[in-house]
């Protein structure tokens, strides 16, 4: 999709593959997103929007995680097939505007009073007053959504840029996993697993003989297809978890059965005590989504210093409206790819505009108010007359 078509999509109604299609027998959801498995019992259209099914494939997607969100308009007898992530978008929050991942449009017919289902980018950095939640799906006006603005130089120059991590510094897989400490484990995978505490200890401690007709179905993979111990197997499968979620049951797990001992974490980080933390999980029907790979595509569209990008990607947001949250440069840590130095701005183009807020940290702001007020002056002592004695000659 060219970045200078329109956010918003079609009538929901109008798009292929909407609700009223979806079979009621099996149907195989298979999205990138990670969601995959019976679309009877995955399949959520009110957290993750409608799914359309792939002509090429045959397997269904949510729309919000295909061809820029939008499955490209397609009507009611159209084809579709899977392609590339859905779309980002910029939300404001206060005096700040914050990456989202649009999921479904909904509401009444006229336009301005449509509202979106969105996701909040988990890494986003919200002000202490802020009661938002950093990967929160919520319901936005569409009159506080923006896209990239793409070309539009003047509308970048008086937006006010919260912060967020970038995508492109988003910890890999490998970094987020070596380390169960690394990913505080959330309330929702307390829930699901603190129940089976008994039952992982006695895993990790490999007593299978007291778990009696406890079903553990981690290990019918290994005890199948491997020759090796059943302990001393790795286990190569994680259904349709995140990383971050596999990083939190880690955390959970490190926490609560392996007692945060590192010679524990030997006997079962990639083995099978995790394993089964992962089925017990699973089962919660929770999934992950695109929303990295949507920031990225938003932020290179936001951010590239590129001939193509022409005068509103030099440096251009927030000129006229001033620093953006708590002086962030929104233009460092980008991949080297989004600035090949082949656009040719000048000086003048970066001048700020008369409006200008400049950010002042807490304790310069402080400092200065000390040094702004007029120091108190000092009373001058006033000495008391010293009465001479009378000259006795």
């Amino acid at each position: 999709m060219d970045p200078q078509d329109d956010l918003l999509p079609a009538d929901l109604e109008s798009v292929a593959g909407s609700s009223d299609s979806l079979p009621d027998s099996l149907f195989g959801l298979d999205c990138r997103c990670g969601m995959v498995g019976d679309g009877n019992i995955f399949y959520q259209p009110e957290q993750h929007g409608t799914a359309i099914q792939c002509i090429a494939c045959d397997n269904w997607s949510h729309i919000a995680c295909q061809r820029d969100g939008r499955a490209s308009n397609l009507g009611n007898k159209d084809h579709f097939i899977c392609l590339s992530a859905g779309r980002g978008a910029l939300s404001r929050v206060g005096e700040y505007w914050y990456p989202i991942r649009l999921i479904e449009r909904t509401g009444p017919t006229t336009a301005k009073a449509y509202q979106w289902r969105v996701e909040w980018w988990r890494e986003i950095i919200f002000p202490a007053d802020i009661s938002l939640i950093p990967s929160n799906i919520s319901l936005v006006n569409e009159t506080e959504i923006i896209d990239s603005l793409w070309l539009k130089q003047k509308e970048r120059q008086g937006i006010w840029l919260g912060r967020w991590k970038h995508a492109y510094e988003v910890e890999t897989s490998e970094d987020i996993l070596a380390d169960p400490s690394r990913v505080p484990y959330s309330a929702d995978v307390d829930t699901a697993l603190s129940p089976f505490k008994d039952t992982l200890k006695l895993l990790l401690e490999q007593h299978v003989d007291e778990l009696g007709d406890k079903v553990i179905p981690a290990k019918n993979w290994p005890e199948r297809n491997v020759k090796s111990p059943l302990f001393s197997t790795l286990m190569p499968y994680v259904g349709s978890l995140s990383i971050i979620e596999r990083a939190q049951i880690s955390n959970w797990f490190d926490i609560h059965i392996g007692k945060r001992s590192k010679k524990a974490r030997l006997a079962w980080l990639g083995y099978l005590p995790l394993a089964h933390a992962h089925m017990l999980y699973i089962s919660q029907c929770l999934q992950r989504s695109p929303e990295t790979e949507c920031l990225y595509i938003l932020e290179e569209e936001m951010f590239e210093v590129l001939t193509r990008a022409g005068k509103a990607g030099f440096f251009q947001w927030g000129l006229d409206a001033g620093h953006h949250q708590d002086g962030w440069d929104v233009y460092a840590n980008l991949p080297p790819q989004f600035n090949q130095a082949n656009y040719k701005g000048n000086d003048e183009d970066l001048e700020p505009g008369p409006d200008f807020i400049e950010y002042v940290p807490p304790i310069q702001a402080v400092n200065r108010e000390l040094i702004q007020k007029p120091r108190p002056r000092p009373r001058p002592i006033k000495k008391a007359a010293v009465n001479k004695e009378p000259d006795m000659d």
